[in-house]
């Protein structure tokens, strides 16, 4: 309790049980994404009720949801 650890996985499809996380941050890599909906519905399944996605990227989307 109280680390942080790493992992390289895929966005789309996150190796982790539902409501695992507090947070999760992305910094400059949404972009690399495929399907953004996907990613975002992860990061929402994954994490706990309450819990915070930081999403840090310069690029300007295209889509306007995500604009």
């Amino acid at each position: 309790a109280g680390r942080a650890a790493l992992a390289i996985g895929n966005a789309e499809a996150l190796p982790f049980a539902d409501q695992r996380f507090d947070a999760i941050t992305v910094a400059f890599g949404i972009r690399n994404v495929s399907d953004w909906g996907k990613a975002i519905d992860e990061f929402a399944r994954v994490l706990k009720p309450g819990g915070r996605l930081i999403i840090l990227e310069f690029s300007l989307p295209t889509n306007p949801v995500m604009r």
